[in-house]
């Protein structure tokens, strides 16, 4: 039995490195779900975050709380219909233009990668290595910057063995297009030191399903 959980888990974790390439947002992996007041949901993070990740938390729980436009699922929204919660929220959000950040990819640099691994060799503190593939119920979202400026949140790392590449997902400032350079702080998630990794912006997804096409014919 024990054997066969572990070939499940392994093969969910698999499935949200599929869950990255094509550009799938997922629930607690990379926002968290609108059930309760802030405090409420840090409690619930216990869940999710060892007690010194959760000690080590400088952003308000807020900020992962998205809209489904937010997360590239504008289509979903149906404001004609009659009185639902969030309606009012959702028609705030429309009248500005839309939501403030959207879901896009991040490619990180692979001689970055290459030096944080580089630096487990090496004598004095570093930052952790990622642990790879990570599963969907694990709180991890890491601050983007661009010019040395706050730009969204990056979260779901995954190594795509497709593309060779570490990549994330993403929800950025709405103005920064695919092309474009930002860094990723990774570490602090309790007292071990922070590297800040570039990555460049990327459409969603980083992979298409070409078979779906299939199915439409």
């Amino acid at each position: 039995m024990g054997k066969d959980f572990g070939l499940r888990e392994l093969g969910c974790k698999a499935q949200l490195v599929g869950h990255t390439e094509t550009g799938i947002a997922t629930v607690i992996r990379d926002f968290l779900p609108a059930r309760g007041t802030p405090e409420q949901l840090k409690r619930m993070m216990r869940f999710w975050m060892s007690p010194e990740e959760i000690a080590a938390i400088d952003w308000d729980v807020r900020e992962q709380l998205c809209s489904p436009a937010e997360l590239g699922w504008a289509h979903t929204i149906s404001l004609d219909k009659r009185e639902f919660l969030g309606r009012e929220a959702l028609f705030r959000e429309k009248d500005s233009g839309g939501p403030k950040r959207r879901l896009m990819g991040l490619e990180w640099s692979s001689e970055d990668m290459a030096e944080l691994y580089a630096a487990q060799f090496r004598d004095g503190p570093s930052a952790p290595m990622p642990d790879m593939p990570y599963g969907q119920f694990r709180v991890l979202f890491m601050k983007v910057e661009m010019n040395g400026q706050p730009a969204g949140w990056a979260s779901g790392y995954a190594y795509s063995p497709t593309l060779k590449r570490m990549l994330s997902l993403a929800r950025l400032d709405r103005g920064i297009e695919p092309g474009a350079k930002v860094r990723v702080r990774w570490g602090g998630f309790s007292d071990e030191p922070v590297m800040k990794i570039g990555a460049t912006v990327r459409a969603l997804p980083f992979i298409r399903q070409e078979r779906k096409k299939d199915l439409l014919r």
